[in-house]
């Protein structure tokens, strides 16, 4: 079942991504509300004929014509005050996102790697950026898949520091059994997601590492090269 998505505040950012979305087979953009049709519809003109007659099409300037005889299961929130507007009783699971995560969530597809500047920069846009909190897990997860795909890495994870700012734990991972990621823990400054964390520079492995300048708790034979980054 495709995801039903609604826009809220019809700016060019969230209107380029109306192409973007639309290439995407599990998701479809039902409505787009904004305050000003007139100026709306005059910034998607701006952007070509095609994507204004799909606002035009999608448009209300009415916040109860908006949610009227729609179930969104997510709204891109471009003006960031959809949460005022929402009405008692809106789905508890409703999913309430920037059209920065809207795009690296749904905009690219499989991460293919002929695609990987274009990639890169979208997590680098949204690492810098201060909103990610909204959605973590699906987002943590859209990344390691991104980074996986445009480094052709055959498995990888993603780590954060714990509340105490001295352990790193695993929050998501591919090519280790979801059972096992509570389980992982790092000591910053150990091994080699634990230098890379401590230092905050970049470790790019070309074959085995050595135990002994890594400080690591057990040797992983079946690791040639690895990329570990801040």
């Amino acid at each position: 079942m495709r995801r039903r998505l609604g826009i809220w505040g019809a700016n060019e950012e969230s209107l380029r991504l109306l192409r973007l979305l639309a290439a995407n087979p599990e998701v479809e953009i039902v409505r787009i509300y904004d305050p000003d049709r007139a100026a709306a519809l005059e910034r998607a003109r701006g952007l070509g004929p095609e994507i204004a007659q799909d606002v035009s099409n999608l448009l209300v300037d009415d916040p109860l014509e908006f949610f009227a005889e729609c179930e969104f299961d997510a709204v891109i929130d471009s003006d960031g005050d959809f949460s005022r507007h929402a009405p008692p009783g809106s789905r508890p699971a409703l999913q309430i996102v920037t059209p920065l995560t809207a795009r690296l969530l749904w905009g690219y597809g499989v991460a293919a790697r002929d695609r990987k500047a274009e990639l890169l920069q979208a997590l680098h846009e949204v690492v810098e950026s201060v909103d990610l909190t909204i959605e973590a897990d699906e987002l943590f997860e859209r990344m390691l898949e991104i980074a996986v795909g445009v480094t052709g890495a055959e498995g990888g994870s993603l780590m954060l520091l714990d509340s105490d700012g001295q352990t790193l734990r695993m929050r998501v991972a591919k090519g280790v059994e979801p059972e096992l990621w509570p389980k992982i823990r790092v000591a910053l400054g150990q091994g080699i997601s634990g230098r890379v964390a401590a230092e905050g520079r970049p470790i790019h492995l070309r074959g085995r590492a050595d135990r002994r300048s890594y400080d690591l708790i057990r040797e992983r034979v079946d690791v040639e090269s690895a990329l570990c980054v801040p």
